[in-house]
């Protein structure tokens, strides 16, 4: 066996050894949320997302709107909770999301989101430096409260540090860190991921997702001004395979919604 064979395999068994440790915790239940829609909706987007992100804030209304555009049976908006260990309120404003989801239901969780955003300010990373634990909890427990009505003291206990709330939350971190989720807001949809942005608008998400709920309709076309000045040459068809990015097809590629110009 050649050095190089030997080194390949011990490179291999070294790898394989970290993927056995870092198993991911097996959920009992989907750690995602949906918003609309259901497991049975032809089409699911999907968002990994912080409530203490300025980004996953922006593109939260974008979202939403999408949910009035499709019936539920042609579309599903999914939420998983990916907060950011940079964002040092955001762990425990998942916990808290998470506690008045089991507190009042899925619902509320989401009203309760929508009043994070709304006062992000109050839970950011440069205005809470000198804020204790304590002191964010009670602040989160006066949003359930108001969002959800979730009283004080089923609130402190489901933030307690060896709640299934918090190992929950944990878990579907470390599951979003298995599916190479890195930053929020994540999409993807019908599980293949999408690079999309939180300034996408109503209009840019059409253009992928319509031809995904109605094979049969033509593909809109996209709204980018970058995108309209890309002109391709005589026997390239063009083809703006996401909102503001364009490739030229060569002889024998198609287009290939989200992925580009593939054989």
């Amino acid at each position: 066996m050649s050095f190089a064979t030997t080194m390949a395999l011990a490179l291999a068994l070294v790898l394989g050894a970290a993927l056995v440790s870092a198993q991911v915790p097996i959920p009992k239940t989907n750690h995602g949320f949906f918003h609309s829609g259901s497991t049975s909706s032809a089409v699911t987007l999907t968002l990994w997302g912080d409530w203490i992100c300025p980004d996953t804030k922006a593109a939260w209304p974008v979202l939403k709107e999408l949910s009035k555009q499709y019936s539920e049976e042609q579309f599903a908006l999914e939420v998983f909770q990916f907060p950011l260990p940079y964002h040092n309120q955001a762990f425990i404003t998942a916990q808290a999301a998470l506690t008045v989801q089991r507190q009042a239901g899925t619902a509320k969780m989401f009203e309760f989101g929508e009043l994070i955003f709304a006062n992000q300010a109050s839970l950011s990373p440069y205005t809470t430096t000198n804020t204790t634990e304590i002191e964010i909890v009670q602040v989160l427990a006066k949003y359930a409260a108001s969002a959800a009505g979730v009283a004080e003291k089923e609130f402190v206990a489901g933030m307690s540090l060896t709640s299934q709330n918090n190992m929950d939350v944990r878990a579907a971190w470390k599951l979003g860190c298995s599916r190479a989720v890195s930053g929020t807001p994540w999409f993807f949809v019908n599980g293949a991921a999408v690079a999309a942005s939180p300034s996408w608008t109503v209009k840019d998400w059409k253009q992928v997702l319509d031809p995904l709920v109605n094979p049969a309709a033509p593909r809109a076309a996209g709204g980018s001004v970058l995108a309209a000045a890309v002109t391709c040459p005589k026997g390239e068809p063009r083809c703006e395979y996401l909102p503001g990015k364009v490739e030229c097809c060569k002889p024998g590629e198609g287009c290939v919604p989200n992925v580009g110009c593939r054989c």
